[in-house]
């Protein structure tokens, strides 16, 4: 699946992502715990700032970047009345993007970068994210991140562009960081229909996945039938990944 469709998904659903203010509690407080007023915070994949404006006024800089047009214009908007944010749209698989990052940041390298589920294998590749994160990262920086698990979903039947615990743990170890924390958050989520599920697959360009793979058809049959008087129950899981470098 290309950019292209990627972009499309989160560009046409931006009103409902925008909204969207509930995250990891977990996360959040990883995040939170090694954060300091006078740091400087870079959060990949971004989208329409939902971090971000948790960690409003909790650091001096917070830089957030996505590819979706969309979701940066409605964070920026947001993000009027807000001193010390910038969002900037980019493919953070280029080089260019990570540049204009750090122009953001007035130079600056960042203090911390962090990610809330934006990295997967058919959007935004763990490996090429760290390829580019010592080039601006301070050398004492931290790196959190979030990402979507292969074990995600596991009820419709079929594999999904996300990270296996050893793909995770080499891609760190293989450019010189050193994990302190990686652990699996799991958890259960409703839908109200199996209809509210299949949106939810389209806005989060999942659906373009299992359509390239040939899949749709046996996921949303599994889907359907996990269908009862209260909706839809599918099991969530999230790798949660601290490192400290030691480039």
């Amino acid at each position: 699946m290309g950019k292209d469709e990627v972009r499309g998904s989160y560009d046409s659903s931006s009103e409902y992502w925008l909204k969207k203010s509930r995250v990891s509690e977990r996360y959040l407080s990883l995040i939170e715990g090694s954060l300091g007023e006078d740091m400087t915070v870079l959060d990949l994949g971004c989208g329409g700032g939902r971090m971000s404006f948790l960690l409003a006024g909790k650091a001096r800089r917070i830089v957030g970047c996505d590819l979706s047009p969309a979701l940066v214009e409605g964070a920026r908007e947001k993000a009027k009345d807000q001193p010390g944010m910038v969002f900037v749209q980019g493919d953070l698989e280029s080089p260019s993007a990570w540049d204009d990052c750090l122009k953001a940041n007035d130079g600056e390298e960042f203090d911390m970068i962090i990610s809330n589920v934006a990295l997967r294998k058919d959007a935004l590749r763990l490996d090429r994210v760290l390829d580019n994160a010592g080039s601006v990262l301070a050398p004492k920086g931290r790196i959190i991140l979030r990402i979507e698990s292969s074990g995600d979903l596991p009820e419709i039947g079929c594999p999904l562009p996300c990270y296996h615990l050893r793909e995770v743990r080499s891609s760190f170890e293989e450019r010189g960081y050193r994990i302190e924390l990686l652990e699996e958050e799991r958890f259960s989520q409703r839908f109200s229909s199996f209809s509210a599920f299949r949106d939810f697959l389209e806005r989060t360009s999942l659906m373009s996945h299992l359509v390239e793979t040939h899949s749709m058809d046996k996921a949303l049959d599994r889907a359907r039938s996990l269908e009862g008087r209260d909706g839809i129950r599918v099991t969530r899981s999230y790798w949660i990944v601290k490192v400290d470098p030691t480039l």
